[in-house]
């Protein structure tokens, strides 16, 4: 057989064959558990049949796409999310969750995009390497790089918003805690003092201050709630400035000391986390000198000498 057509036909065989064993993996780690999402589904559909529905204006100012496309999409997020294990998508929410995006953003859907990128980078790879419109070197090489791009850019986004926000709440704490700082030397209490200063500011610690608000308004006490928000953000700061308020709580010392404390330290390590910021500058600034600058500054100092040294080497 001519290896022309014998390299494409391995790897169309060997992703045929990994697609098969990704799909029979995840039917028996999924098989266990079809009893119990069995009984689940029942629960969910009585209440759906228990539900009256929205009214007829409401179905009508839906979107027509959502209208006609919606039942699909849905499907298709909930087939393509059970290929992920349960832990991993547990893990996902909880990143979301750090990321600030479970309101916009469920992990299913999340999942959802992942795989259907990985699939998308794999049907590209193998239609541009049977069609022959790239050699089959580059083919093959499209097959392996797009589904892993298509895996992992998701993933990687997701960093960036949990770091993002993790930096951005961090920077933002110091601040928050001056004004509740003023606002209980004002004679507000702790409730009150948290909510004027997330009126008054607006940040992602504000956005978990006022979860921990609307938690202690449901029924949960002070601790229960500071507790559920250092579940939430897993950030050293804030979860610090949680561990400080429960145990101020408990032992029932003077809030406004407390946090006056707080504003002072959380001022200090963001000024030394500012100070290493700058020592890490002339380090980091060293490689761009050395790729850019300094071959320009070569070629503008030793441009002019290299004619007549190459000249007087002919004449020589």
């Amino acid at each position: 057989m001519n290896a022309t057509y014998f390299v494409p036909l391995v790897g169309i065989t060997l992703m045929a064959v990994g697609l098969i064993g990704v799909g029979v993996a995840a039917w028996r780690s999924h098989k266990t558990q079809s009893r119990l999402d069995f009984i689940r589904s029942l629960g969910a559909e009585a209440e759906v049949y228990a539900a009256t529905g929205p009214p007829v204006i409401e179905r009508v100012q839906t979107p027509l796409l959502e209208r006609m496309f919606g039942p699909a999409r849905r499907g298709l997020r909930h087939n393509l999310s059970r290929l992920y294990p349960s832990s991993d998508i547990d893990r996902v929410h909880a990143d979301l969750l750090k990321a600030g995006l479970t309101g916009s953003v469920r992990a299913e859907e999340f999942v959802a995009v992942q795989v259907g990128a990985v699939m998308l980078g794999i049907g590209v790879g193998l239609v541009a390497l049977v069609s022959g419109v790239v050699s089959v070197k580059t083919g093959l090489a499209i097959v392996f790089i797009l589904p892993m791009l298509g895996g992992l850019a998701p993933s990687w986004w997701l960093r960036h918003r949990i770091k993002a926000r993790r930096d951005q709440v961090t920077n933002d704490l110091p601040d928050l805690l001056d004004l509740m700082t003023i606002s209980v030397a004002a004679g507000l209490g702790l409730e009150q003092a948290m909510q004027v200063s997330c009126a008054r500011f607006e940040s992602p610690v504000c956005h978990e201050l006022r979860l921990t608000l609307r938690e202690m308004e449901l029924g949960l006490s002070r601790h229960d709630a500071l507790e559920n928000m250092k579940l939430r953000t897993d950030i050293d700061d804030l979860v610090t400035f949680a561990v400080v308020l429960s145990q101020a709580d408990a032992l029932g010392l003077p809030i406004g000391r407390v946090l006056q404390a707080q504003a002072d330290e959380m001022r200090d390590k963001r000024r030394q986390r500012a100070r290493e910021k700058a020592a890490k500058v002339p380090v980091k600034i060293l490689f761009p000198l050395a790729l850019c600058f300094l071959p320009a500054i070569l070629i503008v100092v030793i441009g002019p000498i290299v004619g007549p040294i190459m000249h007087a080497f002919h004449q020589a």
